[in-house]
């Protein structure tokens, strides 16, 4: 949405701020330098088989979870990074309490 958002322009006359009318003046658009990149896993743990065995329990990763996946996920990472050449990490974020393996 910010890439298509146009804004108005504007001009400083003397200590006035003039806003112009897009009859006036071609709105412009938003000088964005990076777009950064959003992504969520969703994790699941389930327990391990009933067989009384001490097998592990199954974990499942969900990449961009919906809403009903969110309410039930038992943790999450999101990854934050730069769409630009070289990519460029902003953020990594963990929370939940289920293990992750290396």
């Amino acid at each position: 949405a910010l890439r298509h958002f146009r804004r108005p322009d504007a001009a400083v006359e003397g200590d006035r701020v003039r806003v112009f009318t897009p009859e006036e003046r071609a709105p412009l658009p938003l000088t964005i330098h990076h777009l950064p990149l959003c992504v969520t896993f969703g994790l699941h743990s389930f327990p391990g088989s009933d067989a009384g065995d001490a097998s592990p329990g199954k974990q499942v990763v969900i990449v961009d979870p919906t809403r009903t996946e969110e309410r039930v996920m038992q943790g999450k990472i999101l990854v934050t990074a730069s769409s630009e050449d070289p990519p460029c990490l902003y953020g990594l974020t963990c929370t939940g309490g289920v293990p992750v393996a290396p």
